[in-house]
């Protein structure tokens, strides 16, 4: 923790290298050159695991539906 001068704290994260950026997420998840199990494979590596109601949730959200 470092405080800051508004008399809160900040909380410093390390930079995770080679990580997926928000972005190249949401590309994938658009691709139409992926499949949907590359896709599912691209959502776990982002979030860890998979959740099948946030899956879809995301899927129609990015689809426009």
């Amino acid at each position: 923790m470092v405080p800051s001068d508004q008399g809160a704290y900040i909380y410093e994260v390390g930079i995770q290298e080679g990580g997926m950026s928000a972005t190249d997420f949401r590309t994938a998840m658009q691709s139409p050159q992926l499949d949907q199990n590359q896709k599912m494979m691209k959502f776990r590596e982002f979030f860890g695991s998979i959740n099948a109601s946030v899956y879809n949730f995301i899927g129609k959200r990015l689809s426009g539906s």
